[in-house]
């Protein structure tokens, strides 16, 4: 199994795809000694959280609905 170049998951957002932006991200990160990786990663489970929790916020909206007696006869 091959392992994702945590980068790689993230190459869709301007920090990642703009050569200029790139330039300026990783000058920042090297003189506060982050590795890219390591943002790469936390910015990919920022996104998934955001993804969960919108489906989790949909199920509760659904379950308030169809629970709503007055609304179904």
């Amino acid at each position: 199994m091959s392992k994702v170049n945590p980068q790689e998951t993230v190459a869709d957002l301007l920090l990642w795809n703009d050569p200029k932006t790139k330039t300026i991200l990783d000058k920042i990160a090297q003189e506060k000694g982050i590795d890219l990786d390591a943002l790469a990663e936390l910015v990919d489970w920022q996104r998934r959280q955001q993804l969960v929790n919108r489906s989790s916020d949909r199920s509760s909206v659904f379950d308030r609905i169809f629970e709503h007696e007055q609304y179904w006869k």
